[in-house]
């Protein structure tokens, strides 16, 4: 995908507001474990109230699915379509995605996407449509759609011939 654009805000010395940062987003992971998975690490926190970062860029971290201990992060994803996905390796996706010991894998008969972690999630369809997949239903996702998914398992099937690019914000919950 093409057209990221990422404007982070700060204050420079006499306080006064300012672009800090224009650009594409500086963190991207091609995923080598899920063929086809791209994201797009756009910023993220450690800490709850979150503070301003001043002069560093919080996107710069090792991508993982959760966030840090009482954290956030704002991505971007694209998903592929199955067809390009069906030889995922799993435990090479578990390491490379840094899924944590309290992360529960739910996928075994469902899809291989599915999982549970302890987050809240923001989801936002920008392009593209997929299935969101839980336990025993699932329901279609299209450009506009908004999910707040509050720490249940849930996966992700793109059945169609096109990426589906969604915004995606995760909170660290408790269990």
């Amino acid at each position: 995908m093409t057209g990221i654009r990422r404007i982070v805000t700060a204050h420079d010395d006499q306080g006064r507001s300012i672009v800090q940062f224009d650009d594409g987003g500086t963190n991207r992971l091609d995923s080598q474990s899920f063929p086809g998975l791209v994201m797009h690490e756009l910023w993220a926190t450690a800490e709850m109230p979150a503070r301003p970062a001043g002069g560093v860029d919080r996107a710069l971290r090792r991508i993982r699915i959760e966030p840090e201990r009482h954290g956030t992060v704002f991505r971007v994803i694209e998903l592929p379509p199955d067809d390009m996905s069906a030889a995922v390796d799993h435990r090479a996706a578990d390491a490379e995605f840094g899924l944590s010991a309290q992360s529960e894998r739910a996928r075994i008969e469902r899809h291989r996407t599915m999982h549970r972690t302890l987050t809240l999630d923001y989801l936002v369809v920008l392009s593209g449509e997929m299935w969101m997949l839980l336990d025993d239903s699932e329901v279609l996702l299209t450009p506009g759609t908004c999910v707040i998914q509050q720490a249940t398992a849930h996966g992700f099937s793109n059945r169609s011939n096109d990426y589906c690019v969604f915004a995606a914000v995760l909170i660290e919950a408790r269990p």
